[in-house]
């Protein structure tokens, strides 16, 4: 979230989606990066939020319907190095070749994360794309022709 506030501040985008529900706990994902980043600077009317979302996909599908509504024909989308790979994999599947500009945006690592930890997201990351590469994308109730 925060090498978002970066690219907002060198002015990559004029507005910012945080996207996420309450998904691991009770704080919706969403809400806590719009808190950080307008403490951190960014105008509140320049964030929106996605409060809807549990999963990858969900962020990725929610998002294209905001940016639909806006009309904004192109994203950056931040995370983690390690799930980028997967990131892309859903942007393509579901937003299609034509639907808008999209890059992806390599987050650094939070320091207190060890080698080890680096490795195990990799790990698991790795095998989500396998999963949508072998065995194809899973039904969603949230998503059309689920």
């Amino acid at each position: 979230m925060l090498e978002g506030v970066r690219e907002f501040r060198a002015g990559v985008a004029k507005h910012m989606i945080m996207t996420g529900g309450a998904a691991h706990n009770q704080f919706y994902e969403a809400d806590c990066m719009r808190r950080t980043a307008i403490e951190q600077g960014v105008p509140p009317d320049a964030v929106v939020e996605e409060r809807q979302a549990q999963d990858t996909i969900q962020n990725i599908w929610f998002s294209k319907q905001i940016m639909d509504a806006h009309g904004w024909r192109s994203a950056e989308v931040v995370s983690s190095p390690s799930h980028l790979p997967r990131t892309a994999l859903i942007l393509e599947h579901y937003t299609g070749k034509d639907a808008f500009a999209w890059k992806t945006h390599a987050a650094q690592w939070p320091s207190e994360f060890t080698p080890e930890q680096i490795v195990e997201h990799y790990a698991g990351e790795m095998k989500g794309c396998w999963r949508l590469t072998h065995r194809g994308f899973p039904k969603n109730r949230w998503l059309p022709g689920s």
